[in-house]
């Protein structure tokens, strides 16, 4: 996930970028590392349903 952010962050010139463009930049940024996190999360085995409590450790 890092190394996917990192390395899409190199073709964006943050420093001359009006401020709205940047916060919309870093909100997808944001956004695209949460998919990237949560797929990867669902391709190990993980499952929703493993948040609900009581089911133990």
């Amino acid at each position: 996930m890092g190394a996917t952010l990192a390395y899409g962050q190199t073709f964006v010139t943050w420093t001359t970028m009006p401020w709205l463009m940047r916060a919309g930049g870093v909100l997808g940024m944001v956004a695209a590392a949460a998919v990237i996190y949560f797929g990867l999360m669902l391709a190990m085995g993980w499952r929703l349903s493993d948040l609900r409590p009581g089911r133990g450790a």
